[in-house]
């Protein structure tokens, strides 16, 4: 099956009621939440061979995160959803657990693994031979921020026989006018 690309930072999965979704700024620029249709396999087309739909946040018409890219990167995993699957056509807000899961000398490990709650990303996590490497909280926002999220990277390392883990905290935030990732202490 294909599967998605995981690029760390994503959508916010808690927004104001009464918030407008699919809106262009001043300039004609996509600005704040667009819903995005998804087939069988998590990739982005149009609504009439949607299983799914998805939100992508955009600021000033830049994607702050990709989270539903088509590609073939993960051709070769399973992919396990645990919410309700829609038929063609008919498609439903991602709400549930996704895990892509690839095999590798006959075990199977799990590399992502996104939770959803009404077509938002609300939590993302990578893993490396069975180890969480990346957490990504999309239900906490650098003060309100809409678009931010907080990042936990989990580092192992090897030094000859002897292995250390070490732990990174930041915060996907706009600084200025260009987003990146910015260092913090862990909570």
């Amino acid at each position: 099956m294909k599967a998605i690309t995981l690029i760390l930072i994503s959508i916010i999965p808690f927004i104001s009621n009464g918030q407008e979704f699919n809106k262009l700024d001043e300039k004609g620029k996509k600005t704040g939440y667009w819903k995005l249709f998804l087939d069988e396999n998590i990739n982005p087309t149009d609504s009439i061979n949607a299983f799914f739909w998805g939100y992508e946040f955009y600021d000033e018409g830049i994607i702050v995160c990709k989270k539903f890219p088509k590609t073939n990167y993960y051709k070769n995993c399973k992919l396990i959803y645990s919410g309700a699957f829609s038929v063609k056509g008919n498609p439903l807000p991602l709400d549930g657990i996704i895990k892509w899961v690839y095999t590798y000398d006959g075990k199977e490990e799990i590399l992502i693994e996104d939770t959803y709650q009404k077509g938002f990303t609300l939590f993302s996590k990578e893993y490396a031979h069975d180890e969480l490497w990346i957490s990504i909280d999309f239900t906490k926002k650098y003060k309100n921020m809409e678009g931010s999220c907080y990042v936990t990277d989990y580092f192992t390392y090897f030094i000859t026989t002897d292995t250390r883990k070490k732990t990174s905290c930041y915060w996907h935030r706009k600084a200025g006018n260009k987003w990146k990732s910015v260092k913090t202490a862990c909570e």
